[in-house]
Parts: structure tokens; sequence; C-alpha cells
């Protein structure tokens, strides 16, 4: 999936270079163009994949990449951002990953960019002693956007639309925190209301539901790989919060002792569903919590 994201991104880059699509695929010979049709629209959509049996080539195909987009844009002002870049600590053999991608890109003249919404992620990669990144990078932390500055820009967006907000469905909205959940849930609320109407709690509903409805499959895939215990956990970090997790009447209620909901944590921080940020436990995924919550799962 690395490499199929960065040669998709790579060869849909407006770059403006004659024989681009001739000179990678000689480059990246292990990469084989892919073209479908919408079953729906009949358009074709064209994509590139590589076979995922052999993790040493797929190794290999990373130098590749890497010493080709070193070579091709060595005398280029480019940038080069990778978002969610914690994501790579989910593929096989990630150490190695991370390894041939440092040894490419540090010889490279122009600049790398590394972000993602999962600040305990991305610490892992850039700070822990033993990985290929530590200290390898210029760490800057973006806060929170806060309410007083950001509402306002939302406000105008609404109004352009001819909707209003209640107060309530602000309150829900801010509990995100994060501004790409909040401006995924402002979307769905767009599409969940109309012109001339305040949206409330039954549009912010509908405009969850509109969001599950989105990601069910992926989320059933998460959940799907997690023990009885490991469910039953998250469950009720999901209903009842962190405070008492750890006390006899949520060890009753869960059906299991204080060091077993201990491990299920660990194991559900380590599949990046929750966060443990400095002792405070959260969902990765907002919307995942939401589902937990208000449906039966």
């Amino acid at each position: 999936m690395f490499l199929e994201h960065c040669s998709n991104a790579f060869f849909s880059f407006n770059h403006h270079r004659k024989d681009m699509l001739q000179k990678g695929f000689s480059a990246l010979k292990r990469i084989r163009p892919q073209i479908e049709l919408d079953p729906n629209t009949g358009v074709p959509s064209f994509s590139l994949s590589i076979s995922r049996k052999n993790e040493g080539v797929l190794l290999n195909t990373v130098d590749d990449f890497f010493g080709f987009l070193g070579e091709e844009f060595s005398k280029d002002q480019i940038i080069v951002c990778f978002d969610e870049f914690q994501s790579v600590l989910n593929y096989p053999e990630a150490d190695a990953l991370l390894a041939k991608i440092r040894g490419k890109i540090q010889y490279h003249p122009f600049p790398y960019l590394f972000t993602g919404s999962d600040r305990n992620g991305l610490k892992t990669i850039f700070t822990r002693p033993d990985s290929p990144f530590y200290k390898s990078v210029r760490p800057m932390e973006v806060e929170i956007l806060p309410t007083k500055d950001f509402k306002p820009f939302l406000l105008e967006k609404f109004a352009s639309g001819r909707r209003t907000v209640a107060p309530s469905v602000w309150d829900e909205l801010f509990k995100l925190e994060v501004p790409g959940d909040i401006q995924q849930l402002c979307a769905a609320l767009w599409e969940c209301s109309e012109q001339d109407t305040e949206i409330g709690s039954s549009v912010l509903q509908e405009a969850f539901d509109r969001i599950f409805t989105h990601e069910i499959e992926g989320f059933r895939s998460l959940l799907g790989g997690l023990t009885a215990l490991q469910l039953r956990v998250l469950k009720s970090v999901a209903k009842t919060g962190t405070k008492s997790l750890y006390s006899l009447e949520s060890q009753q209620a869960i059906g299991a002792s204080a060091s077993s909901i201990r491990r299920s944590v660990t194991a559900l921080t380590e599949k990046w569903i929750l966060v443990n940020t400095d002792g405070a436990i959260y969902f990765n995924n907002p919307f995942l919590h939401h589902l937990l919550i208000h449906r039966q799962v």
C-alpha cells in the first residue's frame, strides 16, 4: 500500500515533463499500471499496483522509487509531503521500510514534510533512539485551533449556503477538536441540510449516520480483529471514559481483572485504535467513538 500511494501520487503530480510515465515505469519495473471501469459510469480509472508477495522485493522497490525521485527532481524546487506518516508503523517490516526511506531521502536536495494526526505514532518514529528517523527532523507541534478563531470561518461557510447552526451542534462539533474531523462532520451536516434551515440535533444525528455508512466497512474490519475482551474494554472506554476504568465496578462490568484491562488498553493503543498521550487515553477516530455509543456493534 505504501508504494502504491507513493506511485499514484507521483504519477498524478503535474510536473510538465515529457516521457515521465515511460521513464517512471522503466525505473520502477515492479510497479504495474492498472485500468478499471467504474461499473456505474463506465468511465475508466488509472492506478498503479505492486505485488505484495515478497517483502524483499517491496523494500527494493522503495529503493527504486526514492532513488528515481531524487535523480529526477535533483534540480527542482519541490517539497515532498507525507500526510499521516505514522501509518507506516502499521506496515509489515516497518523498521526496515523506515530505514530504506531514511537512507535515500537524506541525500535529496529538496525538503520533506512529515505530518500526522497521531502524535504518539510520530513521536515513535522521530524520537525513539532505535528508530531510523531518530533526530532526523525539526519537530513542530500544531496545537488545536482555538474555537474563537475556527468558529467564525465555519460560520461564514454555513452562511454562504444560507444555513444556521444550533448552539448545541456547535458544542458537539468542537468536542472533536481535530480540524480535519470537524470539517468532515461539517461536510456531512451540509449534505444533510437544506438552505434557509437551522441545523439542529436531528440533522446532527443524520450527519453522523452518513459518516458511519461511509466508514462502516473499515470499522467492521478494525473491530473484527479484536478479541472479545478488547472489544468490551473499547466499548467501556467509549461509554464511560477512562477515569474509573480499572475500578472494581468496571472490572465487574467488563468481566476482567484490572491487569487484563490494562493489557487490553495497551493492545488497543498498539493497534492505533486508542491513543495514550501522557496518560490521557482517547479514540484515534472520534467517529468510531460515536459509533460505539450510538449503535450496537
